[in-house]
């Protein structure tokens, strides 16, 4: 079988980068604050997120399962997504730190949604690739008890990834919990119930934070339910759910609800940074560890063509 071998430079470029960023890591990791940016709702862990991690780690997974497979007779394709375009924290972002954020832009084109990473391309890479390997498995007798062993021994010869993430998410929603009962956000919010209610909605939660749109809101306007989908293309927005997104971001900002809750919001991830900061630290580097070890993995099992 054909390897990529652009993708394999570029796999050997980014573990060049890691491994010189081993004691300054690139994006830096410190407790010098990020500039603020509410459009973008940068926050000040955002930094301390190992962009491209958990798809690295796939990645390489795939790729020891790959050669695993191989010795079976089995041709398993190690094909990735685009790791060189997660490897920098700003990237990450929409799926990160900005979760209340929504633009007049993206509710005109994805309501409550946004684009897949990589696009429409990467989506459409990974549903085809998702059908021939399901397709491999299905033709190919006794598939599993020739996968699960194949697994089991690429989980061994990667380095298990920490509970960093899951630690960094909470101080994330406690950022944002104990940012969305300050007073003054709590007002804000009130402020952007009312407006969106005189806009004809109703089943309104008390925050843009909490489960935006319900379900109740949801079965009043036709939007499909959270965890409909299977798989397949993502759905496309509703009229009827851009309609309502478009007056939800009129109404955060109209409100004062994004201004407001941005800023208290900053302020609690300051102090959740200045009481952790030890263990914060050290997980980031741990994980960037982490990743400098799957990188050389993914480097000798890169993309097939």
């Amino acid at each position: 079988m054909r390897r990529g071998m652009l993708v394999a430079a570029t796999i050997a470029a980014l573990i060049l980068t890691a491994t010189a960023c081993s004691a300054t890591p690139q994006p830096q990791a410190s407790l010098d604050l990020p500039a603020k940016d509410q459009a973008a709702w940068v926050m000040p862990l955002d930094q301390f997120h190992v962009a491209g991690l958990e798809q690295v780690v796939t990645a390489a997974e795939d790729g020891l399962i790959a050669e695993c497979l191989a010795k079976s007779g089995v041709d398993w394709p190690a094909t990735h997504d685009d790791i060189e375009g997660q490897l920098t924290w700003k990237s990450s972002s929409q799926t990160w730190s900005n979760i209340p954020l929504m633009t007049k832009e993206s509710a005109q084109k994805w309501g409550y949604g946004f684009e897949p990473a990589g696009g429409a391309a990467a989506q459409a890479k990974k549903q085809a690739r998702a059908k021939k390997l399901n397709a491999i498995a299905d033709a190919t007798p006794g598939f599993e008890a020739l996968f699960r062993p194949c697994l089991t021994a690429a989980r061994k010869q990667l380095p298990p990834l920490s509970d960093s993430l899951n630690q960094l998410v909470a101080y994330v929603w406690d950022a944002r919990d104990a940012a969305a009962n300050e007073k003054d956000v709590r007002d804000a919010a009130a402020r952007w119930r009312a407006c969106l209610q005189k806009a004809g909605y109703s089943g309104l939660p008390n925050s843009p934070v909490d489960a935006m749109p319900t379900d109740a809101l949801r079965a009043q306007v036709g939007i499909p339910a959270f965890g409909k989908q299977d798989g397949g293309p993502i759905a496309a927005a509703t009229p009827q759910e851009i309609t309502l997104a478009l007056a939800d971001v009129a109404c955060r900002d109209s409100s004062g609800w994004a201004k407001a809750q941005y800023a208290a919001e900053w302020d609690q991830e300051v102090k959740i940074l200045n009481k952790n900061a030890d263990r914060i630290v050290r997980d980031h580097d741990a994980d960037l560890a982490t990743l400098k070890k799957d990188l050389a993995v993914l480097a000798a099992h890169p993309d097939e063509q």
